[in-house]
């Protein structure tokens, strides 16, 4: 018989094995090594890191997920928590962890061990873990549905993904924001969403200079009906050229209501609104099921399908192409204005407006309303986009039809932060703080509106309407030397260009030549302002125009750009345009004129 303390001893040393057994469990694996590593995982989550390889390499992965629902043949199953590595710049995956790939453990745990050789490039790491469908509970068990867990879920603490060097001597490969990291460039966007959220909606209004096929990719939510999709529509008569359909979407991985549109899109030349809209579940940030392969991607983006499609495809932006038939601009501080005003026949407008708009909170904004005080279009604190300078002055867009009517546009300031009294950085285009009315089409008709009164309230009442400011004056002679020095016979000389210009003039070639192009305008990241272009006039095709990419800073203001190149031009006739908005013009520009500011405008000349 063992004496009772030996059995005391035992007892003890049993107690502590329970005990350290019991905290292991309770604390989980360790945390793995590798190059980037998944651990601390939990049900409910998105994990994603960015790395950069700067050549090829073989990473070796290890992941740990799990299974959902039946398990029998790891083949026919599917995972609920997983993990896969995207290719940024084309959003192709270039691994994922698969069914037929994981060793099955403890009932539900899929073990994979796999390798994969990448291009060097910026890949996406993602790990996975809400499920296929958390909104269904068949196949649950009792306790599970009054729990609210599936029985995978507890499987957390088991989870991670590891990516390592395959064979150890991997230096290639750099870690970088995964947020931050730049979007992919595998191809010409003319138009990328920032990735929808819940509740959202993105617009983007641009307009098709000649037949064109736009690529669309575009990543929602469609179950029985759209969710989370987006459409293409004619600004003008909203009529939809193209929408996301359960029928033209492929799945998107992840749930089975992620679906992706891939594809072409053909459009004729006119205006255009692609709009990207999201309802109150299952957007970015707020998944509720597993989400997509390319979960930045969910939105809509526009590509150039062809060389040279991104030409004929460019942003609509008023204050470039159009005459606005209502303004009340360069508003200071502490005023309200308004406009009344008449329409005899159905109207399709844009509505533009530049204001100080801090976290959602208007202070100076504007509005328009029928005569019976319906407000039918105002500035939206939560969509107003940044405008440049400071990041409370914000801009907005809208887009209706007046119908046969009496309306009122208003605008209001408060006491600080207005045109002309800035207390942080002016926007961009200071001269239109304010509202402003334009036509969809290129003109309004004759008489298409009746000012009925104008009135004003605040200090400044009395300067409300006055005349408009004096006209720039003629431009001197040109003094560029490089201009005067070129050798050629020159074709067209239209410079010296002041605002709200649209200069059209035509030349012929007798025969293939090389053209010298000098031309200086105002362009931004964010648009074109004063810019000119070269059509061929027996097909319409554009042969020639200035960009933000194929112009230079031509000097003070960053905004003045210049180009000075040389194409070659088959013979024919052809139209050179060049027009101006409201501001920043020769005889005008309001801040930093450029190095030679008579060259504004475009000169064209044949070289001998």
């Amino acid at each position: 018989m063992k004496r009772p303390w030996i059995v005391q001893l035992q007892l003890v040393a049993l107690g502590v094995i329970v005990l350290l057994v019991l905290y292991r469990m309770a604390a989980g694996p360790g945390r793995p090594d590798g190059l980037i590593v998944f651990s601390d995982l939990r049900a409910h989550q998105l994990r994603g890191e960015t790395f950069v390889l700067d050549r090829p390499a073989r990473l070796a992965i290890e992941a740990v997920g799990s299974f959902e629902g039946d398990v029998s043949d790891p083949a026919d199953a599917s995972l609920a928590a997983y993990g896969w590595i995207l290719r940024r710049d084309d959003g192709q995956v270039a691994w994922q962890m698969r069914p037929e790939l994981a060793r099955v453990e403890r009932r539900s745990l899929a073990h994979v061990q796999d390798t994969v050789l990448l291009e060097a490039g910026t890949y996406d790491v993602y790990f996975t873990s809400y499920g296929n469908d958390r909104g269904g509970r068949r196949g649950t068990s009792f306790l599970e549905r009054l729990s609210g867990q599936q029985s995978w879920q507890h499987d957390a603490r088991k989870w991670m993904l590891a990516l390592r060097s395959a064979d150890g001597k991997l230096n290639s490969l750099t870690r970088v924001g995964h947020e931050d990291a730049a979007p992919g460039g595998g191809q010409q966007v003319i138009w990328r969403s920032e990735p929808v959220r819940n509740g959202r909606e993105v617009t983007y209004l641009f307009e098709v200079r000649r037949p064109t096929a736009v690529r669309v990719q575009a990543v929602g939510e469609i179950d029985h009906q759209p969710r989370d999709y987006g459409w293409i529509e004619d600004a003008l008569s909203g009529e939809r050229r193209w929408e996301m359909t359960l029928d033209n979407t492929e799945p998107a991985g992840g749930s089975a209501k992620n679906r992706q549109f891939i594809g072409e899109v053909s459009l004729r030349p006119g205006l255009y609104r692609a709009v990207f809209e999201a309802d109150d579940s299952h957007a970015y940030g707020g998944w509720r099921a597993n989400p997509p392969f390319n979960p930045r991607g969910w939105g809509m983006t526009l590509a150039a399908s062809a060389p040279g499609a991104a030409q004929a495809v460019v942003p609509f932006d008023p204050w470039s192409s159009r005459e606005p038939i209502l303004s009340i601009l360069r508003v200071p501080d502490d005023v309200k204005r308004s406009i009344e005003f008449a329409v005899d026949r159905p109207l399709p407008v844009t509505v533009y407006a530049l204001g100080e708009i801090v976290h959602g909170e208007r202070f100076d904004y504007g509005w328009l309303e029928t005569e019976g005080g319906r407000v039918i279009w105002e500035m939206d604190g939560d969509k107003a986009r940044h405008a440049g300078g400071h990041d409370k002055n914000r801009e907005a867009s809208g887009f209706l039809i007046l119908e046969p009517g009496t309306y009122r546009l208003f605008y209001q300031t408060d006491d600080s932060h207005a045109y002309d009294g800035w207390n942080s950085d002016a926007p961009t285009h200071p001269e239109r703080w304010g509202v402003a009315l334009f036509p969809l089409a290129s003109s309004a008709p004759d008489g298409a509106v009746r000012i009925l009164r104008e009135t004003s309230e605040g200090p400044d009442s009395q300067d409300w309407g006055g005349p408009p400011p004096p006209a720039p004056p003629k431009p001197p002679p040109l003094t560029d030397p490089h201009i005067a020095a070129a050798p050629g016979e020159l074709l067209v000389k239209r410079t010296g260009v002041g605002n709200e210009a649209n200069i059209v003039t035509t030349f012929k070639l007798p025969e293939a030549s090389r053209v010298h192009i000098q031309a200086t305008g105002e362009i931004t990241p964010r648009g074109r302002f004063d810019y000119g272009w070269i059509e061929r006039n027996d097909n319409g095709e554009l042969v020639w125009e200035m960009t933000w990419d194929n112009t230079t800073p031509a000097g003070g203001d960053d905004r003045n750009r210049t180009f000075n190149g040389v194409i070659e031009l088959p013979a024919g006739s052809y139209t050179v345009r060049f027009q101006s908005d409201l501001s920043h013009a020769y005889g005008d520009f309001g801040g930093r004129g450029p190095q030679h500011p008579e060259g504004w405008g475009i000169l064209v000349r044949r070289l001998e």
